[in-house]
């Protein structure tokens, strides 16, 4: 069984319209929320775990 088209509600013209600005304002951050896009491989070294040994070999 199959619903008529018009049964279902239609947007308002409100509704198609953008809730928010396309662009956000920029507002400053505090500092030191920056993320690197590149990780110091030294500090990525001090965070590595020791490796365990597997008993069984």
């Amino acid at each position: 069984m199959s619903t008529p088209d018009d049964a279902f509600d239609k947007p308002e013209a409100d509704a198609l319209e953008q809730s928010r600005p396309a662009v956000p304002d920029t507002q400053d951050e505090p500092a030191g929320t920056e993320v690197p896009l590149e990780a110091d491989p030294a500090d990525a070294a001090d965070q590595r775990e020791p490796a365990g040994l597997d008993e069984e070999y």
